[in-house]
């Protein structure tokens, strides 16, 4: 893939550890995660029925859906319960002089 498919999306410091960031980058929602000092991009919505998991609670690397509670690892985007049966889609995400940066498909 190309270097122009990485967009500098957030700035490290922006992201709690608590509670997922959530921000559009060319018309795509998205949840960033600061797991312990890392950090991961997927989809915004819940793979269930679209529930804005920024608004789940996040524990561990794994962020729960406010909705139905379905379960999701947040660092490859794994259905870890249900009722959700699909894995989240996750972006690659590089650290650059304390910005976040998102690999977006071309």
């Amino acid at each position: 893939m190309s270097q122009e498919n990485w967009k500098d999306v957030i700035g490290c410091d922006e992201v709690d550890g608590d509670f997922p960031e959530e921000i559009t980058v060319d018309g795509i929602y998205l949840a960033i995660f600061n797991c312990d000092g890392r950090y991961f991009a997927a989809s915004g919505f819940c793979s269930h029925e679209d529930a804005k998991l920024c608004d789940g609670y996040l524990e561990g690397g794994i962020i729960e859906c406010p909705l139905h509670h379905s379960r999701f690892e947040v660092a490859s985007g794994k259905v870890l319960s249900e009722p959700a049966t699909e894995d989240l889609v996750t972006y690659p995400v590089e650290i650059r002089e304390g910005r976040v940066f998102v690999l977006f498909p071309s």
